[in-house]
């Protein structure tokens, strides 16, 4: 008797523990909450008031343990310090979190947005360029399958304005 009593004792145990194991893994995805997001984004600019160009980016973000994806798109532009040299990116650096995917509304998903633009100011010596940027940090909860504007922002030398707007779909 006392053998099978530490026999279901132990099972017991195992039991407990194997519930807390499933309590604290992350949440699987569902109809409501995707494992994964297409999310796309589109930056507008444009030059007193009217539309100079449009450009889409579109990042995969996992969504299981708050994952994230980034994108640059541009160069690389030498910067002579001291005895060597540093690179410095221009262009568009994009970074995309879903946070607290299964907390969010259904039909919603939870994003952190960084993004920043980056550019050389025109005549500037090539060996000290000075850079100008533009950057937005956004947290933000955006419905399913609609654009929406998350960011509007001009370049530091009020030479352009830009828009930021994203569109969220699950991942297929």
């Amino acid at each position: 008797m006392r053998i099978r009593g530490r026999r279901y004792g132990w099972l017991a145990v195992a039991a407990v523990a194997g519930l807390a194991l499933v309590a604290w893994a992350p949440q699987a995805a569902d109809a409501t909450h995707p494992a994964a997001y297409k999310v796309e984004f589109e930056l507008q600019a444009s030059q007193t008031g009217k539309a100079a160009e449009s450009h889409r980016y579109t990042l995969v973000v996992d969504a299981t343990a708050n994952g994230r994806s980034s994108l640059h798109v541009g160069g690389r532009v030498p910067v002579h310090a001291g005895d060597g040299v540093n690179y410095e990116n221009t262009g568009v650096e994009l970074d995309c979190t879903v946070r607290d995917a299964n907390h969010a509304p259904a039909g919603q998903v939870r994003l952190n947005v960084d993004m920043s633009l980056t550019s050389v100011v025109p005549q500037t010596s090539p060996a000290t360029p000075t850079f100008q940027v533009a950057s937005a940090q956004v947290a933000t909860e955006v419905p399913l399958g609609q654009n929406v504007a998350i960011a509007h922002f001009e370049a530091p030398d009020g030479s352009r304005s830009y828009e930021l707007s994203v569109h969220a779909v699950a991942a297929q």
